[in-house]
């Protein structure tokens, strides 16, 4: 009975009502905690976020000043961002991967992260991609691989792309 008091503290009675009934019509259990409702609540608020809200919290949370910062969950908000179909969002996860700043460094993430993001349409993916075949990083070292994805990077305007090419040339 403690725990049900601490869950009815936490929120207005109107909440409490709406609450305990979905709770009876779906069978569930009852929250033990006041956390517990609060981390349901949240559960249900990021269900409807959209790719670029949680490419853009994750950045917070990863960049954002030293209160906030917060490595693993920022991580995470970029992986559901990449899963949600953000280019971008799948890009950083993988080059924070490749590099293994605050987190392991796994070339073998890094590069399905990459293939993820070039496959949703990021030059910078593409480019990493052919980076690696280049400079045999978790690849073999394949020239002609490197080259062709440079060369899709580079239809995307990619400058680092432009660059890398010349090089094999």
């Amino acid at each position: 009975s403690r725990h049900i008091s601490t869950f009815f503290e936490s929120i207005d009675e109107s909440e409490i009502k709406q609450y305990i009934e979905k709770l009876c019509d779906s069978k569930q259990e009852l929250p033990h905690t006041a956390n517990d409702v609060k981390i349901q609540q949240t559960q249900k608020v990021e269900r409807n976020k959209s790719a670029s809200d949680f490419l853009h919290y994750g950045c917070c949370l990863l960049f954002g000043d030293k209160k906030t910062r917060n490595f693993k969950l920022g991580l995470q908000r970029l992986k559901m961002s990449s899963e949600r179909g953000n280019s971008y969002a799948s890009f950083l996860v993988g080059y924070l991967y490749e590099v293994g700043q605050e987190i392991k460094r796994d070339i073998n993430e890094s590069f399905k992260y990459y293939e993820r993001s070039s496959i949703q349409g990021d030059s910078k993916g593409l480019y990493r991609i052919g980076y690696c075949y280049h400079a045999g990083i978790g690849v073999e070292q394949d020239y002609d691989k490197a080259r062709e994805y440079y060369e899709k990077a580079a239809e995307l305007n990619d400058s680092a792309a432009f660059f890398c090419l010349g090089f094999l040339y």
